[in-house]
């Protein structure tokens, strides 16, 4: 099984389309900057707008995970000599 899932979903402007923000690392919940129109969003606006793209993604690490564990269960008996 792989050591980790981790994954970046790529979080789009809903208002152009554009791809790259501007904000403070330094504030947990400060505002996001569109790049591109200027819009700003809080973080979980951002996040909501994004939802459907953020739960394609979850459910395609589900569906690895799942896949993983079935095949090392079946690895685990093929090399179990009392099954």
């Amino acid at each position: 099984m792989k050591e980790s899932y981790d994954r970046s979903v790529e979080l789009i402007c809903p208002v152009c389309g554009g791809k790259t923000f501007s904000f403070d690392n330094e504030i947990d919940d400060g505002d996001v900057t569109c790049i591109q129109c200027k819009k700003v969003f809080t973080r979980d606006e951002l996040n909501e707008a994004n939802q459907e793209n953020i739960s394609v993604n979850l459910e395609e690490v589900k569906k690895e995970v799942v896949d993983d564990i079935k095949e090392e269960f079946k690895n685990m008996f093929k090399k179990s000599k009392h099954w």
